[in-house]
């Protein structure tokens, strides 16, 4: 491409850019969930976890023990759309399944994806069925919920990296 190319092309991308309407930038946040290592309950600090709130939508980075209480106090369980895993040690995928049931039971209503190392997809297939007199009981007690656990059987979305 030769100089005047360049220009003319740099001109006209300037020209659509001026006249397009700036898109309202959604607000995000970083929140610290737990920054404690290792496996033992701590006094004063919670297991490691964090979310990053994009307007209404949460991903949340491992799930030490406590998350949903966690997510709570910083005002922001419900937002939950995606989970990663870094590792699979149990101060960081302790409470991976008792989040998603913790948010279906408030009524979660959109797909929650699941991105982690394997074994991730068995793990949550084997949570479920550990679960599942409790969702039954659930589903037979709170006529509203069933289409939620519909969803959650139907929707939940895991991706495996190794």
């Amino acid at each position: 491409m030769n100089r005047r190319d360049f220009l003319e092309r740099a001109a006209a991308l300037a020209g659509a850019v001026r006249f397009s309407r700036p898109q309202p930038a959604l607000k995000s946040r970083l929140i610290l969930l737990g920054t404690a290592g290792g496996p033992t309950p701590k006094k004063t600090r919670a297991a490691p976890a964090q979310i990053i709130v994009v307007g209404d939508r949460g991903y949340l980075v491992d799930c030490g023990n406590g998350v949903a209480r966690q997510m709570q106090l910083a005002g922001v369980f419900g937002t939950l759309r995606h989970v990663f895993l870094t590792h699979h040690h149990s101060d960081h995928d302790a409470d991976l399944g008792n989040v998603i049931l913790l948010d279906w039971g408030t009524n979660l209503t959109t797909a929650v994806d699941v991105w982690g190392p394997p074994p991730v997809t068995r793990m949550m297939n084997l949570f479920f069925e550990m679960n599942q007199a409790d969702l039954d009981v659930r589903v037979r007690d709170e006529v509203v919920r069933r289409f939620h656990l519909w969803f959650i059987h139907t929707r939940l979305r895991t991706t495996e990296s190794s």
